[in-house]
């Protein structure tokens, strides 16, 4: 099912005919992977919609904010580590032309952080439909971290 998908949001009846399967069955497999964190769900018009997970926030944050059990969770921090360290650092190290770049605009950035008055956060909150807070996964699967984990 992974492979029909993209990483523009599909409705799961759009799947199903990709997959030349009923709704439901592919609404069912499509919930079963979106459940472990696999990718992505989010209702449209009404009905559920599916995407691959980006790789920034995605693969390794999904998973782990969804609440995996500690064996899981220890099992995608390997296999996230070896994949980042191995493949992922060794393809954007030799990319070309480099996916990140350094572009030198000659003027200073303001080191300056702005504190909010609570008014002017409180109106910008006030704007949002959802609001969501997760744990850190890097401080969860490196246990090395003694900050909070919210």
């Amino acid at each position: 099912m992974a492979t029909l998908l993209d990483f523009k949001l599909q409705k799961a009846s759009d799947v199903a005919k990709k997959a030349g399967i009923e709704p439901d069955e592919a609404l069912q497999k499509l919930e079963a992977m979106a459940n472990r964190g696999s990718i992505l769900a989010k209702m449209v018009d009404g009905e559920y919609a599916y995407a691959l997970l980006p790789n920034y926030p995605g693969l390794f944050e999904y998973p782990i904010m969804k609440g995996l059990d500690e064996p899981m969770r220890d099992r995608l921090a390997q296999l996230w580590h070896a994949y980042y360290m191995k493949d992922m650092a060794a393809e954007l190290a030799s990319a070309d032309p480099p996916w990140n770049r350094i572009i030198t605009v000659e003027s200073a950035i303001s080191a300056e952080i702005e504190i909010l008055p609570y008014e002017v956060a409180s109106r910008m909150m006030e704007k949002n439909e959802v609001i969501a807070v997760a744990n850190c996964p890097c401080r969860i699967l490196g246990r090395n971290c003694e900050k909070p984990l919210e």
